[in-house]
Order: C-alpha cells, then sequence, then structure tokens
C-alpha cells in the first residue's frame, strides 16, 4: 500500500492553527518530539543539484518522544520519486533500534557522515480518518503535513499531484492560511540553510 502525503508552510501562529482546527472538529492527538539525524556517504560531493539523490541514498537515526507515546527510536530509508519536483511516491523502510549511539558509530565506521539534523515539536490532529501533523521545525517554522491513507500504488504521477492539490485546498477550506508549495521538503530546506547552497 502507497500512501501520500504534502506538506504545506503556515503563515500564521500556531494557536490560531489549532483554534480553527478544534472549530472544525478535530481533536489532539499527539504530543512529541522527533529528531531526526540524517547521515550520508556523499557528503563530499554535496551540491545544489544532487540533495534529492543524495538524501535518497540517506540514512536517518529517528527519535520520538513524548507523553502521548512510548518513546521510539527507528533506522529508517526513505525512497522517493519525483515529477516536477514535487514527490509522486514515497516508499520508507524502517527497523526500530534500542541505542542511538552506537547505531552512529556503527554507521560512521562503514562511511557514514552526519548530513543535517532535524528537530521539531509537533501535535497530530485528528478528525473521522484526515490527521494533519502540526510541526514546528527548528529553522524552518511552522508546517501542516496531510498524510492521505488511501493506497495509491496504482496511480499515475498525474493523478497523485491531482490528488494532492485537493488535499492543499481542503486545508485551506479550514480558513488556515498556508504558503502556495504543497510540497515543502524539510531536510532539503534544512541542508540548503547548513551548507549555504
Amino acid at each position: 500500500m502507497e500512501n501520500i502525503e504534502i506538506t504545506v508552510k503556515v503563515n500564521e501562529s500556531k494557536d490560531s492553527v489549532v483554534s480553527k482546527l478544534i472549530k472544525n472538529g478535530f481533536k489532539q492527538t499527539s504530543d512529541e518530539y522527533g529528531d531526526d539525524i540524517y547521515l550520508t556517504k556523499d557528503l563530499d560531493i554535496l551540491n545544489k543539484d544532487n540533495i534529492f539523490d543524495i538524501l535518497n541514498k540517506s540514512v536517518i537515526i529517528r527519535h520520538h518522544h513524548g507523553d502521548f507515546r512510548d518513546e521510539r527510536k527507528f533506522l529508517i530509508l526513505k525512497d522517493k520519486k519525483y515529477k516536477d519536483g514535487k514527490v509522486t511516491t514515497e516508499e520508507i523502510y524502517s527497523v526500530q533500534i534500542d541505542n542511538i549511539d552506537n547505531m552512529i558509530k556503527i554507521l560512521e565506521t562503514i562511511g557514514f557522515k552526519e548530513l543535517v539534523r532535524k528537530n521539531q515539536y509537533f501535535n497530530d490532529y485528528t478528525k473521522d480518518d484526515i490527521t494533519f501533523i502540526l510541526e514546528d521545525v527548528e529553522g524552518i517554522g511552522l508546517l501542516i503535513e496531510y498524510e492521505n491513507k488511501e493506497d495509491f500504488n496504482f496511480k499515475n504521477d498525474d493523478e497523485i499531484i491531482e490528488e494532492k492539490i485537493k488535499m492543499y485546498n481542503y486545508i485551506k477550506s479550514l480558513g488556515i492560511d498556508i504558503g502556495d508549495d504543497y510540497d515543502i521538503k524539510k531536510a532539503y530546506e534544512l541542508i540548503i540553510k547548513k551548507y549555504n547552497l
């Protein structure tokens, strides 16, 4: 099963967004921190033109912690496909780990180096089968991520992009002030800033 998601920049305060979500029937279902460490073997060839390729070959050490759920630690690989700079498909492979420092040591020993870190505080807001993740990402600001849980395995790129536009319009219909880009790539944005690309 293949899901799709959009991520949009929010141009108003978190309190204002939360108020609008609650007014529209959404309920908070999580409250936690997420820390991602991206590691790559290709740091020495990083440039503005190959960021997506390097991210697709990078691994992520993910640590989620907070009061609503048990602490979780994972090693993750994301395989994304793009059309015109927009993500059309994404496959995620993950395994649970118990020690982040040891995992970093193993990866460094076989040639991986830290590419970038993403630190965020996030809350899930759910209504029926729709979940928005309200993310406050260090170095980027406030975002909404919306994952569509339908199966898009047999949809073509144009159908996927069309559905993403519908998802974007749904967020706008709630009265939330969002940016024009419905496909914000957090790690990409952080890499551009960190390395002045």
